[in-house]
């Protein structure tokens, strides 16, 4: 019996240093598609866009040998993190203090602010102050969504937030949404699809300027000064540069 019970023993204990070593050469990052051109399903059901170059970029430089994504919804990811399910989160993602997650330096500065109405064009939607008392859609755990509820009781606002993007722009285009708060790369993505879509720069004084995107990573992480690391190598070698001149 003893020798049986030690014979386990071993197989278990190979058996995790296995697992164990099997995790360590594999990065797992956690994304939310249709989000173009962060992150854009392919028609073979396959992951490409901005994000996810950067994100294969990111996991070579950090020396891991295998990178798994894992899609799913937006307003998800931070709990993913949380509950470790993934190392990382890489999905357009501004650094919010509301989110239970440490985040690197920005690795995309777009210049522009993020807050953008998409429209259609007999909306009766030209300027920010028209959207007084209309229906607000934006996709859930947004900074979006956030800057909606920061204005929501000034301009008599009803917040439709959904998990995703494609379905609020359906519910604007069939005129149940009024407009959709994005930010200005993605409103262009999406105009260039539909003809009836256009879009403007929101402004307000109740909302501080949001700029740049960041990896974010669960609040023990020990990843965070290599990830600044590598964001600083790729800055400087013009890598980035280079990929946001492809998408944007």
């Amino acid at each position: 019996m003893k020798k049986i019970l030690i014979t386990i023993l071993l197989s278990l204990i190979l058996l995790s240093g296995c697992v164990a070593e099997t995790s360590s050469d594999t990065l797992v990052i956690g994304t939310s598609s249709g989000y173009p051109p962060y992150e854009i399903i392919e028609p073979d059901g396959t992951l490409s866009g901005f994000d996810i170059e950067f994100g294969n970029l990111l996991a070579k430089e950090l020396g891991y040998e295998n990178v798994t994504w894992e899609d799913g919804s937006f307003d998800g990811l931070i709990g993913k993190l949380q509950a470790g399910s993934i190392d990382l989160a890489i999905a357009g993602l501004s650094p919010d203090p509301e989110r239970e997650a440490i985040f690197s330096d920005p690795y995309y500065m777009d210049g522009d602010n993020p807050l953008h109405i998409l429209t259609t064009a007999d909306s009766g939607i030209k300027v920010s102050e028209d959207i007084e008392g209309k229906v607000a859609g934006a996709q859930l755990g947004t900074i979006q969504e956030s800057a909606l509820k920061t204005i929501k009781d000034a301009y008599n606002l009803t917040i439709d937030a959904r998990s995703d993007y494609g379905t609020i722009v359906q519910e604007v285009l069939l005129g149940r949404i009024n407009f959709l708060m994005v930010e200005p790369a993605v409103a262009q993505e999406f105009k260039a699809n539909y003809d009836e879509l256009i879009s403007f720069e929101f402004v307000s004084e109740s909302i501080a300027p949001l700029n740049g995107v960041s990896v974010a990573m669960p609040l023990d992480s020990d990843l965070l000064e290599k990830v600044n690391s590598v964001i600083e190598k790729l800055t400087k070698d013009g890598t980035l540069d280079s990929l946001a001149n492809k998408y944007f």
